[in-house]
């Protein structure tokens, strides 16, 4: 009986490893290894290798540098301002709302606001929109 259950270990065991090598589940090839022996490392053998599936590379946010996150996480969100006659208007990037403070379409006390904002705010008032 000892030996039953060590040939189940030992061919489930090395259906993993040779399952992970080749790209696969090594949990699922420790099952079908236990339970069917060198019948599962023959058909292992017989599988191409899998390739790495490549994961959509993210903008990854650098903790050491937290001036720049906060620069990325304004620009990520949509930001709304009040023209002159104090209407709403937006959603807007952070990068036109910056060309539009640039180019004198909008003033430093332009009222602004972005999610995560208590309120509106005037445009100076924003370190990264006073350059």
């Amino acid at each position: 009986m000892i030996l039953i259950i060590s040939l189940w270990i030992l061919f489930g065991a090395a259906s993993a490893y040779y399952g992970q090598i080749k790209g696969r589940d090594p949990i699922l090839w420790f099952v079908l290894g236990a339970l069917f022996g060198v019948i599962s490392l023959i058909i292992l053998f017989f599988l191409p290798t899998l390739e790495p599936k490549e994961e959509p590379v993210e903008e990854q946010v650098i903790a050491d540098e937290p001036l720049l996150n906060t620069f990325k996480s304004l620009r990520l969100r949509d930001w709304f301002y009040l023209d002159n006659d104090q209407k709403q208007q937006g959603p807007v990037t952070f990068t036109l709302l910056r060309r539009k403070l640039y180019d004198g379409t909008l003033n430093n006390s332009t009222l602004v606001w972005s999610e995560g904002m208590e309120g509106w705010s005037p445009a100076n008032s924003i370190e990264e929109l006073k350059d």
